[in-house]
């Protein structure tokens, strides 16, 4: 038995609401986390150890680098995956450098100089998924005017 579109907007529209919350909420704590890279962060020289292709629906390509970075002399080297545009994907080789911010004192917390995303990128989606899921919910459970007869 197939299931009306108007059940299945029953059972997608909370979804979305929750998951839009959820990605908005993702999308602000990592626009803080970016905006205390950007204020706090120090330049160091990262060493690209590997490129890496992710094939995405319709034909989509993520592209990242594969860094390694770290204090200068002091701790470990963190080796951690970065988006990156195509430009770059295709400028740098592997054994090459690329700047990379990072916090002092949390190494991992970095961005590719250059590559940072807006706060539009990082909250958009949750916003857009969420308002998908209250627009549904509207039409899904609004009340319909059912016409009365005139009596004249």
């Amino acid at each position: 038995m197939a299931m009306s579109t108007r059940t299945k907007l029953k059972i997608v529209a909370p979804i979305c609401i929750v998951g839009g919350a959820a990605l908005t909420v993702a999308g602000f704590l990592q626009n803080g986390l970016s905006a205390r890279v950007a204020a706090e962060g120090v330049v160091a020289k990262a060493e690209v150890v590997a490129h890496k292709t992710i094939d995405g629906r319709r034909g989509s390509k993520t592209l990242k680098l594969v860094v390694t970075y770290g204090p200068d002399g002091a701790g470990p080297k963190v080796t951690k995956e970065f988006k990156a545009s195509q430009a770059l994907f295709d400028r740098v080789g592997d054994g090459e450098e690329v700047d990379v911010r990072y916090l002092p004192s949390d190494p991992s917390a970095s961005e590719l100089v250059g590559e940072e995303e807006t706060a539009v990128a990082q909250i958009g989606p949750g916003v857009l998924v969420g308002l998908f899921g209250v627009i549904a919910s509207y039409f899904v459970y609004r009340k319909r005017a059912v016409a009365q007869p005139s009596t004249a």
